[in-house]
């Protein structure tokens, strides 16, 4: 008699769901829903939860592009990805450009070149 084992559970979706970090000494698994932003600071790639803290990530723009739910996950420049749900506001700004304020805390500025399509993003 064979023993039965169930199998691993299968994504819905083929979007990660989870990202490896590093911090310290220790390896951490942050699920997507836990990710506030994605930003690039001095040429690295950083992760931001949406507890403020923040993880270096071994990705580029192009991966994280890629790999991200484009229903949950917006690129509002050429250096932050971020998640609808870190969104606390967003206020006009000067030159055809908006300011979104981020919780926990934090703003990024909307190029006016991607403007239209994070309104219609939000709108969706």
């Amino acid at each position: 008699m064979s023993e039965h084992r169930e199998s691993p559970p299968v994504a819905t979706t083929s979007r990660q769901q989870r990202f490896i970090v590093f911090y310290k000494d220790s390896i951490l698994s942050v699920p997507v829903q836990d990710v506030a932003f994605f930003s690039i600071e001095d040429g690295l790639m950083f992760l931001i939860r949406t507890d403020g803290k923040k993880y270096p990530l071994k990705k580029t723009m192009r991966e994280l592009e890629e790999a991200i739910d484009p229903f949950r996950f917006f690129k509002v420049n050429r250096s932050t990805l971020l998640a609808f749900d870190a969104i606390e506001r967003v206020e006009a700004f000067f030159g055809q450009r908006a300011v979104v304020f981020l919780r926990p805390s934090g703003k990024v500025i909307v190029s006016k070149s991607r403007l239209a399509g994070f309104m219609e993003w939000l709108d969706s």
